[in-house]
Formats: structure tokens, C-alpha cells, sequence
């Protein structure tokens, strides 16, 4: 490890004030000298390291090696005292102190002490139990056959975990092959979230292997892991219902065992219901699993964003555009976001709610979305019109007019994804075809109103993200900016 990457690791870890130098077993001089160094700065480089411990040393390179591992070595050994409690959910503290308890059974076990060995390797496969570490519950089982079989001589618990190894055996092929598909599945849903006609055979496919995998209660990984995977072939199905009842179930069964599962699954699988409840227009369930994921989400995490952006979704649905104005303002006053997702959100809770917006600083702020022909650079084109429109420059629509015509043709008419967004371009195009006067424009909007209203969200093939506010809202904002 290069002194760089060094210093990287020392200032992630959570010192604190009771962290001293002999805490981490530094009795060489050299060894503290260079864990200083490092920690107050002074150290950046093996040139500057060595120039500080090693002026005179005929062999520098070498012996500067060596300290650095040394360094390492006591860092790792003093993981236990570094990283507290505080540090961890309470599920994860279980997992380590788990493992911490096989570690010293493994030890133990390679010495004549086979009463600790015995001690600790019953309490690590018991709290493995207890939490549903799989893997140490089938490696503890394992051990401790050998040991009750071969050194105490112990024929029943001998046979005790005997069967615990064929069934934790069992439950751990599950998990294997159930992260198997997760590992497979992730990309495809990075990718996009719906399912393509080609697609359905082959997403209904890992539906009905994950059915007969899955066994309810049997372990953490495989509830959490199946639902994971079903939810989302339902929800790239769009299939809303089922994947929302998926999600109550798994939170159901989580919150059913005997410890505190991490906040996180409970935070994933209660946002997971959120896109469809909206898009079904069930909004009061929506605000309750929103509330339900603002309360889970720590405030330092990631998380919270996600919680955030849904938030504000779900006032763009109901159209409460000054609620969705306020949460934006309060994320950029107190998160600081990066995405340019929360460029657009802004925008459009300006506009609807008729507040001061820059449009030119907006459109240098997205250079990532504006390359998205067939995604978010759609929404980019759209507010540009909505203001020109909330200004009435009129002038300025007509001036896009032609480009629009032309984007749409070119990106959005042959692809099922970009369906709703082709039609609401031409009620677009309508407008200066009816002169911005609503009795002109309404007749010549309204077919392609009518094959929105016949391909709604809930059946549309496009990612719930696209459709930032629905075109049909969108459509009574333009209308009241004619004439």
C-alpha cells in the first residue's frame, strides 16, 4: 500500500480522542513516527517518508516497506477498538461479533484448549443462528462435528450437528444461487427498469425460479433476497400490485424475527412501493410509506436523497407544486445535492409555481441530461417551452418549433419507451398551428390527449423517472398560458 492510499485509510477511520498510539500496539518509534506522520499531514509521500525516518538507511525502499505493513498489520489487528459499536446497526454489529467469536473458536481450536474451543465455537454457531449468518452456521456446524466427533467423543451433539450441517447446507445453496441471479439481474435493471417485449419471457422466467427457491423464514438473505428480485420483475413488468404486495410481505416477515433487520432493507422495500402507488394514483399510501422512509433514513446517508427525490415526486402527482418548490429549496440549503435530477425538479416547481427561474444558468447546469436523447433531455426541451410559454414569448416557441418537430421524428416516434413523450410534442406543435389561442389549439390537441389518456403511466414502457410531472398535468399549465 502506497502512502497515499495510507493516509486514505487512516483518515477514513473513526478515531476519536481516546485513540492513542499505544491503543494500536505503536511501541516502535518508527512505527508511531510514521502513523504521525501521516495522520498530521507531514508524510505525503515514500520520498518524504523515507527523508524523515530513514535519512542514512542503506536500504530505504526496503525498510520503509516493511513499517508501512507493520502499520497495516497493527491497524487490522486493532479493528475491535477502532470501530465501536456506534459504528454499526445493531444487525451489523451482531454479524461482526459473530464472526469475532468464530475467529477465536478457529484458534482455539488448532490448541489442546478444547474446553474454549467448545465454548466458543457453541456460542458463535448459536448467535449465527440467532441472526441467520448462514455461512458461519454451516462452517461452525462443521467444526464442532469434527470436535464433538473425533476429539470429546460427544455422540449426541455429534449428531446434533450433523443435521444442522445438512440443513444449513441446504439453506446456503439457496442463498448462493439466489445471489446469483441478483448479481446477473442488477446490471439489466441499471440499465432500465421495464421490461421490453423480448424481455417479459425472460424476466417471467426468474419470477418462477425465484418462486420455487424462495421458503418463507427460512434465512434473512433469502427473504430479502427474493423479494428484491420479484419486486422488481414485477415492477419492470408493470405489474404495481403484485410488486407492491411483495414489498409489504418481505417488510411483514423481516420485522417477524427475533432481531433488528438493517435499516436499509426496510427503507428499500418501503420505497419500492412508492412508484407504483403513484403511478396508480393511490397517493395517501404513498405519503405513508414516503413518511415511513424519512423516518428510517439516517440523515448522513445517501438514502435520503432517494427519500427525497420521491417526495418530491409525489407532489408533482398531486400537484402540490409549492410543497414540491419548498423540499427542493430545503435539499439544496441543506444536502447539497449533485444530481442533476434536482436541476429539473427545480425547474418545474418554479415554473408551475411561478417564481423567479434563470433559464440559461439551468440549461449549462444538466450537460449530462442534455446528452439523453430518448431520456431526461426531453423534460430539458419542455421546461425551456414552459417558460417561454409562462412569459408568453411566443416568438420563442415558434422559433422551437421546427427543432421539436424534428427531435421528435428523430428520437421519439419509433420507440415504445418514448410513447406519452412523442404525443405530448405534438400537442406542442399544436400551438402555433392554433395560433396560442385555446379555442384553436384545443380541437387539434385533442387526439393526441386521447392516445395519452389510452396509453397511461401504468401501461406505458418507459421508467417511472422519465414523466417528472404527467403530460396531462403538464397540459392544463400550458393551456392556461394561451390565450
Amino acid at each position: 500500500m502506497k502512502i497515499k492510499e495510507l493516509q486514505k485509510a487512516i483518515q477514513e477511520l473513526p478515531f476519536n480522542k481516546r485513540m492513542k498510539p499505544d491503543l494500536l500496539g505503536l511501541k516502535n518509534d518508527n512505527v508511531e513516527k510514521l502513523y504521525q506522520g501521516i495522520k498530521k499531514g507531514k508524510i505525503q509521500s515514500e520520498e518524504e517518508a523515507i527523508q524523515e525516518i530513514y535519512p542514512s538507511n542503506r536500504f530505504p525502499s526496503q525498510s520503509l516497506w516493511k513499517l508501512k505493513e507493520n502499520l497495516i498489520e497493527r491497524i487490522g489487528n486493532s479493528a475491535f477498538l477502532l470501530l465501536t459499536k456506534d459504528y454499526f446497526s445493531s444487525y451489523e454489529w451482531a454479524k461482526i461479533q459473530t464472526y469475532k467469536l468464530y475467529v477465536i473458536f478457529k484458534i482455539f481450536s488448532f490448541t489442546p484448549f478444547r474446553t474454549l474451543a467448545k465454548y466458543y465455537g457453541e456460542k458463535a454457531f448459536f448467535l449465527a443462528q440467532k441472526y441467520h449468518v448462514s455461512d458461519l452456521c454451516l462452517s461452525s456446524a462443521i467444526e464442532l462435528g469434527i470436535l464433538f466427533g473425533l476429539v470429546i467423543r460427544d455422540e449426541e451433539s455429534f449428531k446434533f450437528y450433523n443435521e444442522m450441517v445438512d440443513k444449513y447446507f441446504e439453506i446456503l445453496q439457496v442463498e448462493i444461487k439466489l445471489e446469483k441471479i441478483l448479481i446477473t439481474f442488477l446490471p439489466k435493471l441499471a440499465i432500465k427498469k421495464w421490461a421490453s417485449p423480448s424481455e417479459e419471457e425472460e424476466t417471467r422466467k426468474i419470477i418462477s425460479i425465484v418462486n420455487n427457491l424462495y421458503k418463507k423464514g427460512t434465512s434473512h438473505n433469502i427473504e430479502w433476497y427474493s423479494a428484491f428480485i420479484l419486486s422488481n420483475c414485477h415492477l419492470r413488468l408493470k405489474e404495481y400490485d403484485e410488486a407492491t404486495e411483495i414489498c409489504n410481505n418481505c417488510l411483514k416477515n423481516l420485522n417477524s424475527f427475533n432481531f433488528k433487520v438493517h435499516e436499509t432493507l426496510l427503507f428499500i422495500f418501503e420505497s419500492k412501493k412508492i412508484p407504483g402507488l403513484l403511478i396508480n394514483g393511490n397517493f395517501k399510501e404513498a405519503e405513508i410509506s414516503i413518511t415511513k422512509c424519512l423516518d428510517i433514513v439516517p440523515k448522513n446517508s445517501r438514502n435520503l436523497l432517494i427519500a427525497k427525490q420521491l417526495e418530491i415526486l409525489i407532489s408533482f402527482y398531486k400537484k402540490d407544486y409549492t410543497i414540491a418548490f419548498n423540499i427542493v429549496k430545503s435539499i439544496y440549503k441543506d444536502l447539497k445535492p449533485e444530481s442533476e435530477i434536482f436541476e429539473v425538479y427545480n425547474a418545474y416547481a418554479s415554473i408551475l409555481t411561478n417564481r423567479h427561474f434563470r433559464l440559461r444558468r439551468f440549461l449549462n447546469q444538466v450537460p449530462v441530461f442534455s446528452r439523453d436523447k430518448k431520456g431526461m433531455n426531453i423534460n430539458i426541451l419542455i421546461i425551456e417551452i414552459l417558460e417561454y410559454l409562462r412569459k408568453k414569448i411566443y416568438s420563442k416557441v415558434i422559433d422551437r418549433t421546427a427543432a421539436l418537430e424534428r427531435y421528435s421524428y428523430r428520437y421519439l416516434i419509433d420507440d415504445k419507451s418514448t410513447y406519452r413523450s412523442y404525443q405530448f410534442f405534438q400537442i406542442i406543435l399544436c400551438l402555433e398551428k392554433g395560433a396560442f389561442c385555446k379555442k384553436e389549439v384545443d380541437p387539434l390537441a385533442e387526439p393526441y390527449l386521447q392516445a395519452l389518456k389510452e396509453h397511461p403511466l401504468s401501461k406505458a414502457q418507459q421508467d417511472y423517472e422519465l414523466e417528472v410531472v404527467p403530460y396531462e398535468h403538464l397540459w392544463e399549465f400550458v393551456r392556461s398560458c394561451l390565450r
